[in-house]
């Protein structure tokens, strides 16, 4: 996310807060197609991301109010997400919330990080488990640093590693 957005981000939260519909349909814009992203991450690519998405923004807008702090929108949208994806996991029995060994990851040649593997790093992504690929999504993809994910891990998330 560039500087403009960063600080453009915090004022449309505000603007939302107060019954701004228009700032609202501009933070949902801004954020959908990588939230949509993550929560695709989260699930599995299934068809649920689609109504996961709904369910989050359908929560942020009703609890947008109760945010004190606009410059935490973004981690209080994946806290949210996160939650929503992981609530439609549990009533899946088609996606279990397992984490693979780490020796079933280790197998097959190192990846060459190039444009042309991006195929190759989603599948990657895809074997790793929730927590897992969660962090990283969060970490390489939304631009969030360590301290802010690392503060809205679940509590069972063991973050010592």
């Amino acid at each position: 996310m560039d500087v403009a957005t960063r600080l453009l981000e915090p004022i449309l939260v505000m603007q939302a807060q107060l019954g701004n519909t228009a700032a609202f349909s501009q933070l949902v814009s801004g954020r959908h197609a990588s939230l949509r992203y993550y929560v695709r991450r989260i699930v599995g690519g299934s068809n649920e991301t689609e109504d996961v998405l709904q369910e989050v923004w359908l929560a942020v807008h009703r609890q947008l109010r109760r945010l004190d702090d606009p410059t935490r929108f973004s981690v209080w949208l994946y806290r949210i997400a996160r939650n929503q994806a992981y609530l439609a996991l549990r009533k899946s029995p088609r996606y279990p919330l397992e984490e693979p060994g780490w020796e079933e990851l280790a197998t097959g040649p190192e990846p060459e990080f190039g444009p042309e593997d991006a195929a190759h790093i989603h599948t990657c992504l895809d074997r790793l488990g929730t927590v897992h690929r969660e962090v990283l999504v969060l970490r390489f993809l939304e631009d969030l640093d360590y301290e802010q994910i690392a503060a809205d891990l679940p509590p069972q998330c063991d973050t010592s590693f």
